[in-house]
């Protein structure tokens, strides 16, 4: 006796129907880093869901293009999502729609959180030895959580005698300058990405 048994999927996959494959929705945020990783997002966030029987054989993979500075978004990832069904999928001739299927998935990131100024700003008094000026110089550091301390920005304005005057600005954490005797007003700003 000879029994011939064949196995039928009856519902194979397909990544258009709804009902096997649900991609994941766009997402905002405040966090960033590896806060945006997929293992780290919600459930209807993070990856593709799949919910065909045991006769499909899915992969996903995803690839990250990340852009600064866009649609008020101080960082927008584009998130290209590939699911691949290796049953019905043919190498030797891809073609997207069978067993190939692409979504992009946007993520944005909101930083409302600006960056730490770790120096302290406590007046200071610099003694000039009957010179009638000194040499000061100052120099500050400052962290945020979503951007390297190596992007921080860094601005300074220098008013001599605090009178509302600005007399002396640079770009950068530190400055080293001849001041004359006086009470006057150093004002930083770090700005993060």
């Amino acid at each position: 006796c000879i029994q011939t048994i064949t196995l039928f999927d009856y519902d194979p996959f397909d990544g258009f129907d709804i009902n096997d494959l649900s991609w994941p929705d766009n997402y905002e945020t405040n966090q960033c880093g590896a806060a945006l990783l997929p293992e780290n997002l919600p459930l209807q966030y993070a990856r593709p869901r799949v919910s065909d029987d045991e006769c499909s054989l899915i992969a996903m993979h995803y690839k990250d293009q990340v852009f600064s500075f866009v649609d008020g978004a101080c960082e927008k990832i584009l998130r290209t999502w590939t699911v691949l069904d290796w049953c019905t999928y043919n190498e030797q001739n891809p073609v997207y729609g069978e067993g190939w299927y692409e979504h992009i998935q946007i993520i944005k990131m909101h930083n409302t959180e600006p960056p730490v100024i770790e120096a302290s700003c406590a007046d200071r008094t610099v003694y000039s030895y009957g010179v009638c000026e000194g040499e000061v110089s100052e120099s500050i550091s400052a962290y945020d959580l979503c951007t390297p301390s190596e992007l921080i920005n860094y601005t300074y304005t220098i008013d001599l005698y605090n009178d509302g005057t600005i007399n002396f600005s640079g770009n950068t954490n530190n400055y080293k300058r001849i001041l004359p005797d006086g009470t006057h007003r150093v004002r930083w700003t770090a700005e993060d990405k």
